[in-house]
């Protein structure tokens, strides 16, 4: 008779390993570095990286590959890129209030008073 998990469980606990692991490395990466893209990229390899790793005896490695790769992107679109947002859809429009201060390079700031 066979004694602990079985490999289902297993799986299960390196997938849940991988995303934790994945909303660390997002969470430190993006405090450490500031930038989002830095940030999701490092989260990424942490997230596959784990996820490699806890279903190394539990998987076959084509299937260690793709899932690894599942995980990572599923966790990114469905975590990760909401915390961060995006570019406004359309630039917003002047109202009859906004100022323009002119910098020196050049570029020119509006605002709203």
């Amino acid at each position: 008779m066979e004694t602990g998990l079985r490999p289902r469980a297993l799986a299960g606990l390196g997938v849940l390993a991988a995303l934790i692991a994945g909303l660390g490395m997002l969470w430190a990466a993006a405090i450490l570095s500031g930038n989002r893209y830095v940030a999701l990229t490092m989260a990424a390899l942490a997230t596959a990286a784990v996820a490699w790793w806890a279903l190394r005896r539990v998987a076959t490695a084509p299937v260690r590959r793709w899932t690894a790769i599942i995980i990572t992107a599923s966790e990114r679109a469905a975590l990760a890129m909401p915390m961060f947002g995006g570019p406004p859809s359309q630039p917003i429009p002047p109202g009859p209030r906004t100022r323009y201060f002119d910098l020196p390079t050049g570029s020119r700031i509006a605002y709203t008073h």
